[in-house]
């Protein structure tokens, strides 16, 4: 393998090539969208229903509009040429998160050396042959490799000439990865996706006028890639619904997700996450037996608990791949802060159906996660703020 050294910013070359692969993604007939989901269903112990919604959302955040979006966003901020060669680490837990972390560099003009998940590699060759079918070319500018031990020296020729290492995985993942890059001497930028988790917070008003709607893309947004990863919805705030609005607004939520189970079945990893689940279950039980004013909706996967007291947020957590829903209902927004404050810079994704001035503060508390509307939070868009990196930050140098 050579690696090219022109590192000129002129990234129109690169976003030709991927834009016409998010639209042949979007057409389930074509042998792009074949590609991108050739064995995932095994390798990734996707059923094969999510398998297909992933595609479809990766096309709907891929779109024109934001790939050049996110090159004009790298170029307001300085971007001057690209950095020559950047090394990623590809996720194990949803395969899209893999194709982001490749094509967001290859976007910049940055050539790719990637190490596919040792868990679930296929995402990743799926990727490269689907960018083969598009464009060779670019096809070319991106390498599977990446060292095969913990060996410093494997890591020091991995890293060798690389201006930039991104990452994403489990909190321990990251520290792993901390500590190679320390032991490698690699002094370069290191850009880290870690653990976090997604929210929505919805205003009483627009769930009064349309509840049944954002109900079932909210159970989207939790359930149609299996609860898995940062950008699945774990914990939902209602703003503004009384707590004698409480009861209908589980019932409608509960039966969303129930529906949703349907749609977008547990796929063959869900029993990783199983006896984690299980606990927390027996945790919500047993607050409920004791007296706790808690909704509770149980379903063979998963399940939805719902509470006008805060406290439950910090009393039960779903975890990675729960498909379980922590939600809490708020009379107003006097106590939001307080219980935000604590999840500032580890929320990945806020959906909400706030506006104007009630988003930008919730942006500015939260630290400036990417926010979307309910049934957004599976479609990523590369103008939009990635775990605090703005668009292609990591990946262009500045004069």
């Amino acid at each position: 393998m050579t690696l090219q050294t022109n590192s000129t910013f002129a990234p129109l070359r690169c976003s030709d090539g991927i834009i016409a692969l998010a639209e042949q993604a979007g057409r389930p007939d074509s042998p792009v969208h074949r590609a991108l989901g050739e064995q995932l269903a095994d390798g990734a112990a996707l059923a094969d229903a999510a398998v297909n919604r992933m595609i479809a959302q990766f096309a709907n955040g891929w779109t024109r509009a934001a790939v050049l979006g996110a090159v004009t966003v790298a170029r307001r901020c300085g971007a001057s040429a690209a950095v020559p060669h950047v090394a990623v680490i590809a996720p194990a837990n949803v395969p899209a998160a893999g194709w982001q972390a490749v094509l967001e560099p290859l976007l910049a003009g940055c050539e790719v050396v990637v190490r596919p998940s040792r868990r679930e590699p296929q995402g990743i060759h799926n990727l490269l042959r689907a960018l083969e079918i598009i464009d060779p070319w670019l096809a070319s500018r991106c390498h599977i490799g990446g060292p095969t031990t913990h060996a410093d020296a494997d890591w020091q020729a991995w890293l060798a000439g690389a201006g930039t290492l991104t990452a994403q995985g489990s909190g321990a993942a990251m520290q792993a990865v901390q500590a190679q890059v320390a032991k490698a001497g690699w002094t370069g930028t290191l850009r880290l996706h870690g653990e976090m988790h997604s929210i929505a917070v919805i205003d009483a008003s627009r769930w009064r006028a349309r509840g049944a709607e954002i109900a079932r893309l909210l159970a989207n947004d939790a359930l149609e890639v299996d609860g898995r990863g940062c950008m699945s919805l774990r914990t939902l705030l209602w703003l503004g619904l009384n707590a004698s609005e409480l009861p209908a607004a589980h019932r409608l939520l509960a039966h969303a997700l129930q529906r949703a189970a349907k749609r977008w079945p547990p796929g063959a990893s869900a029993a990783s996450a199983a006896p984690q689940q299980h606990y927390a279950l027996q945790t919500l039980e047993t607050l409920r037996d004791l007296g706790a004013q808690l909704h509770l909706d149980k379903r063979a996967d998963g399940w939805l608990a719902s509470a006008s007291a805060p406290h439950l947020l910090q009393t039960v957590w779903p975890g990675p791949g729960a498909r379980a829903l922590v939600a809490v209902s708020l009379a107003d927004s006097s106590s939001l802060e307080s219980i935000l404050a604590p999840w500032r810079g580890q929320v990945s994704t806020v959906a909400t159906t706030l506006r104007g001035k009630d988003q930008q503060a919730l942006i500015d508390l939260l630290g400036n996660p990417r926010t979307c509307r309910p049934g957004q939070m599976q479609a990523p868009r590369p103008d939009q703020v990635h775990d605090g990196w703005a668009p292609l930050q990591g990946f262009y140098t500045v004069d």
